[in-house]
């Protein structure tokens, strides 16, 4: 989208100023104050992220998926690449929209919230019990399947040089 360094640190300072989050000065008439050629590219972005929230909430769910890949361009880049990890990663996708029809396909009335948290892209940790209900137990993982995950409390191990790829 053509949003680099500058445009997140002078939207960073923004929100710092404005007592806001990034995302919720992008969505406010605060991006009037950034500069004009991030002005630009972050007020397309808004529109984007405006359009996507309100059709997540009008489309049915599989739809959604497949116009919010679509509208972002994420499809038709991996289309347009012709590396073996493009072609993995449009494969991905394919299998997203499958498993998001069959989903919704047993379960007609799911939400998109629904169908996230039950291809856990989006937890509650509380919901899983990850903390053990406050009586001293611990959740082991590993950092793949943390990946989106929010904890008070992170404890990595292993990540001497050569064992974790940290370059």
């Amino acid at each position: 989208r053509g949003l680099g360094d500058s445009a997140v640190n002078e939207i960073t300072n923004l929100a710092f100023n404005h007592n806001d989050s990034m995302v919720g000065v992008i969505l406010s008439d605060c991006i009037s104050e950034l500069s004009g050629r991030i002005r630009n590219k972050v007020q397309n972005f808004s529109e984007l992220i405006d359009d996507l929230m309100t059709q997540s909430l009008i489309m049915e769910p599989y739809n959604f998926i497949e116009y919010l890949l679509d509208k972002t361009g994420l499809k038709a880049m991996y289309e347009n690449e012709k590396s073996d990890e493009a072609k993995d990663r449009l494969e991905n996708l394919k299998e997203l929209l499958n498993a998001a029809k069959s989903y919704y396909d047993d379960n007609p009335e799911a939400t998109l919230q629904d169908y996230l948290i039950n291809i856990a892209l989006v937890s509650e940790p509380e919901e899983h019990d990850f903390f053990g209900s406050n009586n001293g137990k611990v959740t082991l993982m590993t950092l793949h399947s943390a990946k989106g995950l929010e904890f008070n409390n992170v404890f990595m191990v292993g990540m001497e040089e050569g064992i974790f790829p940290l370059s």
